[in-house]
Order: structure tokens, then C-alpha cells, then sequence
């Protein structure tokens, strides 16, 4: 069992079945939603709201970033993320397709 420390509480898992459980694994930034311990967790680091935090999985059609980290939370979650000792690099943030992805 992992200790919390007093100054980062324990947040449970997402709940299975929500919107971000279906985007899950597809994009940069559930990826690093992942990594930093789920969407409250990011939400609570960026002070965005934690609905804003899901949009950033959803595809553009459905409202979302695309699977972006959207810029401006990109530095404050790294920051945050290296604080916290979360293994998080700046390429998490970025899609990096091939050649075919992007023509």
C-alpha cells in the first residue's frame, strides 16, 4: 500500500463506464491523465474543472481537444508531475504520428 502524503490526498479511481473510460488509451492526454493519477488529480493541478479535464479526451466533433493537453496546462502539469515524483516527459503531451498519420 502507497502512503499518501499529507499534502496530496488519496483520490479514488474513475468511476468504470464514465466518457473517459471509452477515450481511454487513445490519446496524448489520456496518457497523461494516466500517468498523473486521473482527472481529479489534473483538474485539482491545473485548476481547470474536472469536466474540462475529461473534454481534453474527446474528439473534436464531440467538443473535446482532440487528445490534446492543451497548451496552457501543459508546463503547470509537468511542473506539478516532477514535484510529485510522476514519471511524466514533455513528449506524453504530443501525438507523434508517422508520415501516412498526418497526410
Amino acid at each position: 500500500m502507497i502512503a499518501a502524503s499529507p499534502s496530496v490526498p488519496v483520490l479514488p479511481a474513475e468511476p468504470a463506464g464514465t466518457c473517459y473510460q471509452k477515450h481511454r488509451g487513445l490519446n496524448p492526454a489520456s496518457g497523461v491523465i494516466d500517468k498523473c493519477g486521473g482527472v481529479r488529480r489534473v483538474a485539482e493541478w491545473t485548476g481547470r474543472s474536472v469536466s474540462r479535464v475529461y473534454r481534453w479526451t474527446y474528439p473534436k466533433t464531440a467538443g473535446g481537444t482532440g487528445g490534446l493537453v492543451p497548451s496552457e496546462c501543459q508546463a503547470l502539469i509537468l511542473r506539478r508531475a516532477r514535484h510529485e515524483g510522476v514519471d511524466l516527459v514533455p513528449d506524453d503531451c504530443f501525438s507523434i504520428g508517422t508520415r501516412e498519420d498526418t497526410a
